[in-house]
């Protein structure tokens, strides 16, 4: 479905700037509030009914 999808971008994006704030980049260390936004976004998207992707 859609939603996996869009979990699983927004799964790579967080780890990606996770591991990039580790290795020591400042710009990426900045960007760990958004990491855990879009953590917080892969949660709800893996919550929504599969009917929530389908169109009338």
């Amino acid at each position: 479905m859609f939603g996996f999808e869009v979990a699983d971008r927004a799964r790579k994006n967080a780890e990606a700037i996770r591991r990039l704030a580790e290795g020591g980049e400042q710009v990426y260390q900045a960007l760990l509030p958004f990491a855990a936004d879009l953590e917080q976004a892969m949660v709800e998207i893996e919550a929504l009914p599969d009917s929530f992707w389908v169109r009338d």
